[in-house]
């Protein structure tokens, strides 16, 4: 990801192309890389529409993206797909949990990397505007 809102760069490690090729793998990266990319872009629209960061917790990132679509600058649903990554990400952490199906996995990485771009495009639109996005 690029720097974005004056926020530095903050590498996430794999594109969602490599996120996919590594899946089968090494899904625990997948599920990983997805949480990050999701963490960073809450970062950045936090610091462009509500002049802050938020905290380290999982909790206050996933906030960030019910508050963006409460202020409706992402569509509805979007807290329910950082709130399932956050999950997904949190539980493969757990040695004995059974991670999700290929077929799961897949879905959370692409919904993942979209809510990222889709965050990333209304920092761009307030970054080229000045303003909001209506």
């Amino acid at each position: 990801m690029r720097t974005s809102a004056g926020i530095p760069e903050i590498v996430t490690g794999l594109s969602l192309g490599d996120a996919v090729a590594v899946a089968p793998s090494d899904p625990k990266r997948a599920i990983a890389s997805s949480w990050e990319v999701l963490r960073v872009c809450a970062l950045q629209l936090a610091h462009c529409y509500y002049g802050d960061i938020p905290g380290s917790w999982s909790s206050n990132i996933v906030a960030t993206y019910q508050r963006a679509e409460d202020d409706g600058l992402l569509p509805a649903g979007v807290a329910a797909v950082a709130h399932t990554v956050h999950y997904r990400h949190v539980e493969a952490q757990f040695p004995d949990k059974e991670l999700p199906s290929a077929a799961e996995l897949l879905q959370i990485i692409v919904l993942a990397y979209r809510l990222a771009w889709q965050a990333r495009d209304v920092v761009e639109i307030y970054e080229e505007t000045g303003k909001p996005q209506p």
